[in-house]
């Protein structure tokens, strides 16, 4: 049995087969039983060195719409996926744990709701030798957020980072970069999330249950708020990073991420289903995307 199905999705720009070997090594390393579903649009190229891989636990699934986007394939994902429980994450972040999803699966499970948002490291050049979860971690990763590999191999935060709870949104976690690394890159921009926004564990029916993804959003951007408006107003949740300090995850920086041409687009659609109420977003989305009949 299947107990939880890690989803990705991936369209548009390729991404590092050694990068995300190791990204799908993690989630297979873990101690509970897992699967990797990557959902895809068809085109996008995983890398020579994914291609080899030969493991029934892994299944790149494809798309046949026109307009790929997040959402879209999130929803593609979990008509695949055959864990009881769904995963959602992104291409490019690792667990730092083996226990990682069972210990957030218990969190999930003694509210009786859905966990989000875990606390998560940002990995500035070459990581560290070996699986993710024997890299040692910083002393002050309990506070920090942007590391690096250090002489020895452990990762070491980057001195100079500013790390605040933001008021403006929502009161998440953020951080603005040390002033070195902003003065070393010229695509590094100031204030992102020291979390893994669109992270959710969330069991099978209940994604089902609130319509999955909307597939009314273009490209990238305003999916995550989305998915998170509907599932909070319907079930009790666990903000992993801050009630879950154990649950850690790190992400491999590559550079800012790029708004699509459509995000303004999304952001008003984001505000207008917000608007109408949580009940009418899952009723339209259940509708559009028939979302109750997932496996």
């Amino acid at each position: 049995m299947t107990e939880v199905s890690v989803m990705m999705t991936l369209f548009g720009e390729g991404r590092d087969g050694d990068t995300v070997r190791t990204v799908v090594d993690s989630w297979l390393d873990q101690d509970i039983s897992c699967e990797v579903v990557i959902a895809t649009d068809g085109d996008t190229r995983l890398g020579p060195e994914f291609a080899g891989r030969d493991d029934d636990r892994v299944r790149v699934v494809a798309s046949s719409t026109e307009t790929p986007s997040r959402g879209v394939l999130g929803n593609v994902a979990a008509e695949a996926a055959q864990g009881d429980w769904l995963y959602i994450s992104d291409m490019d972040v690792v667990p730092l744990s083996r226990s990682y999803l069972r210990d957030a699966k218990a969190a999930a499970e003694a509210v009786g709701g859905f966990l989000a948002q875990p606390r998560m490291l940002r990995l500035v050049g070459m990581p560290p030798a070996g699986p993710p979860w024997r890299w040692a971690l910083p002393d002050s990763s309990n506070t920090g957020c942007f590391v690096r590999r250090g002489e020895l191999g452990e990762l070491v935060n980057l001195p100079g980072e500013t790390v605040f709870v933001w008021s403006d949104f929502d009161g998440q976690l953020w951080v603005d970069p040390p002033a070195q690394l902003a003065a070393s890159r010229a695509d590094e921009f100031s204030r992102r999330p020291a979390l893994h926004w669109g992270a959710v564990l969330v069991d099978r029916q209940r994604f089902a249950s609130v319509g999955g993804y909307c597939e009314q959003y273009v490209g990238w951007g305003c999916e995550d708020e989305d998915l998170l408006h509907k599932l909070t107003a319907t079930a009790p949740a666990v903000k992993a990073w801050a009630q879950r300090g154990n649950l850690l995850c790190l992400h491999f920086e590559h550079g800012p991420a790029r708004d699509t041409p459509e995000y303004e687009t999304n952001r008003v659609r984001l505000e207008e289903r917000r608007n109408s109420g949580a009940e009418a977003m899952i009723a339209d989305d259940l509708r559009r995307t028939n979302a109750s009949e997932l496996r």
